[in-house]
């Protein structure tokens, strides 16, 4: 009997500090409940049947009861402890475990798993596998585009068809020459081909019929020169070509002829002086031509009477500091 007592786990009362059973529920010196004691767990091995094997137990509820007694006791605030506390039984850095049995301490022991170091080999693996993204990125890159591109061009080659060119019944109607142009040429883009080529030759030629008629319109007044270089001026912006640059330069130079202006008259001398457009100065005299093409016919005291000769000798007077009219 004294042999099984002496060979009896003991523990300390968390309230008298008295060495009592470790299986005890209540202390035997002070009467203080200390709860239950967690039995121990042994794991069976081959050692049952005749080899060995390594008993595991776990830590009794009362020796965690006692250290949190003792840390109560002693004021300290979780220190000693933390790691219990904070890692529960996988932990045990800062916990004093030299006053504990010996089957208690490999609880606290840390089994903390060592992370493998990455070798050389996975490194190389690892830049393998970024690069055949980056590789395969760069190939949808390039190649999906064009092909997304190239679809859609054909499906628009497939559905577009041309719409008919509207022009010649703007003519028929006589509506906007200028509109007719516009019409002609989208016409010439969608569908280029001889027929549209000569619908926009036709329309060009009834707007240099408009512009010539502006211009030897009679009775003729300015109005009829500047809707005349609104026209010109029109077309050879909506359709650049030989043509409509022509009649462009051709009214350009009529609008500067009658630009010039009277500066001085000497009835004596029967004589008048023009400045130009081009800034240049000439003097006349009746029957003599001003600027090539207007012929003096009779020089007063406050205007001289002129004949156009490009116009069917149109009339024109042109008063001081002022052009023909």
């Amino acid at each position: 009997m004294s042999g099984d007592m002496q060979m009896e786990k003991s523990r300390t009362c968390p309230s008298c500090r008295c060495s009592i059973s470790v299986l005890a529920t209540k202390c035997r010196f002070c009467g203080e409940t200390v709860g239950k004691p967690k039995v121990e767990v042994r794991q069976l091995s081959v050692d049952d049947l005749g080899g060995e094997s390594t008993t595991h137990q776990a830590v009794s509820s009362s020796v965690l009861e006692a250290l949190d007694a003792m840390r109560q006791e002693t004021g300290t605030d979780g220190e000693g402890v933390s790691g219990l506390d904070a890692g529960g039984m996988g932990g045990g850095a800062g916990i004093d475990t030299s006053g504990l049995d010996d089957f208690d301490q490999p609880s606290f022991r840390a089994h903390t798993p060592k992370l493998r170091k990455p070798t050389v080999v996975d490194r190389l693996m690892t830049v393998g596998k970024i690069a055949a993204v980056i590789g395969v990125v760069a190939i949808i890159a390039i190649k999906v585009p064009p092909m997304f591109k190239s679809n859609s061009s054909k499906g628009n080659e497939i559905e577009f068809t041309p719409g008919p060119n509207l022009a010649p019944q703007i003519l028929e109607e006589n509506g906007d020459l200028l509109e007719a142009l516009k019409a002609a040429v989208n016409a010439k883009k969608e569908n280029p081909n001889a027929e549209n080529d000569k619908i926009a030759d036709d329309v060009v030629a009834r707007i240099e019929e408009e512009v010539d008629s502006s211009l030897n319109a009679s009775p003729w007044t300015m109005d009829d020169l500047n809707a005349a270089s609104t026209m010109a001026n029109s077309s050879a912006r909506i359709f650049p070509s030989d043509a409509t640059n022509a009649l462009k330069m051709s009214v350009e130079q009529e609008y500067a002829d009658y630009h010039m202006l009277l500066v001085d008259i000497d009835v004596d001398a029967k004589t008048a002086g023009f400045q130009l457009s081009d800034r240049k100065k000439a003097e006349v005299k009746i029957g003599e031509l001003v600027g090539g093409r207007f012929k003096v016919v009779d020089i007063q005291s406050n205007a001289v009477h002129l004949k156009d000769t490009k116009r069917n000798d149109r009339s024109l007077t042109c008063a001081m500091a002022q052009g023909p009219r």
